[in-house]
């Protein structure tokens, strides 16, 4: 008995603290959604409907998340029932993609220009250095929520951060992740300068945090800041767009795919190739092969 309990936790073992959290707040909006249909209807019956329902509202992942956790919980669907929702997912990626705009790349530029915008007070600098930061460690909101001071370390001209949840970090003994970090630079200079800051204020433990009461900041709090501050240097652009910004820039200096997957904590190749655009570098071509206009 005690080996068939054993083989039935499996499956939720297996998975990540958060992704199990998330598909019990996915099965419960079901349950709730569900309750005012006819008793008589069978668990994937009420689930096909809720999918259906969602679908107007929700976009594919969603539904993909819904369907995962439904799945997981229930033992699977029948055969129709997963083409079903099969169906009803892709259709709602192929509305997604017809009306999707090209997803917006912060430049190196722009990251440069507000550093170089920042004022004489703490909350321009960390305002500054979330952007900064996330562009450069290819830092995901909730990442750059958990950052503590002692997760942040620099050697010469490089900045190593230790990433303590990582979506390729399902055993959760956290990751590192290296970036350029030119010492004496400006972003170099507005790191020490925000950390100085912060060693007056004892307790303060986590990189960003709210300057009135020293609460974490939350990573809708995170994606609200950056949000803002690009659009103080004249980008309309979200948090993730630095990822894709940095990942894209990366490929263009020449840093080989893996390397850029390993760097991001990407945990599949198929989920980096979404942020990345075609570039010459990408399909084969040298440096010395660049400097010529391809074409003609």
């Amino acid at each position: 008995m005690h080996l068939v309990d054993s083989l039935g936790k499996a499956p939720i073992e297996a998975r990540a603290v958060s992704t199990m959290k998330a598909y019990a707040g996915e099965n419960q909006r079901r349950i709730n959604w569900s309750k005012s249909l006819p008793a008589s209807l069978s668990e994937e019956h009420r689930f096909t409907l809720y999918l259906v329902d969602r679908a107007m509202s929700a976009g594919s992942s969603s539904l993909a998340k819904a369907a995962a956790a439904f799945k997981l919980a229930n033992d699977g669907l029948s055969p129709f029932a997963s083409q079903l929702v099969s169906d009803v997912i892709k259709a709602q990626r192929r509305k997604e993609s017809e009306s999707r705009a090209q997803p917006t790349q912060v430049s190196v530029n722009t990251v440069s220009k507000i550093v170089d915008m920042v004022q004489d007070d703490e909350k321009s600098e960390r305002n500054a250095l979330v952007v900064t930061l996330s562009f450069y460690g290819l830092l995901r909101a909730e990442e750059a929520s958990m950052l503590k001071w002692s997760d942040v370390h620099q050697s010469g001209n490089m900045l190593k951060l230790k990433i303590r949840r990582a979506k390729n970090d399902q055993l959760a003994r956290g990751r590192e992740t290296f970036c350029d970090w030119p010492e004496g630079s400006k972003r170099d200079c507005l790191l020490k300068r925000f950390r100085a800051r912060a060693s007056m204020r004892p307790g303060l433990d986590f990189v960003f945090q709210n300057i009135l009461n020293g609460t974490k900041l939350t990573p809708s709090a995170i994606s609200g800041i950056a949000k803002d501050t690009l659009a103080a240097a004249g980008v309309s652009a979200t948090h993730h767009s630095l990822r894709r910004g940095r990942a894209n820039h990366l490929q263009q200096s020449g840093v080989d795919f893996q390397a850029i997957k390993e760097t991001g904590r990407w945990r599949s190749d198929a989920g980096l190739r979404r942020y990345l655009s075609d570039s010459p570098r990408a399909q084969g071509f040298t440096v010395t092969e660049l400097g010529d206009e391809v074409g003609g």
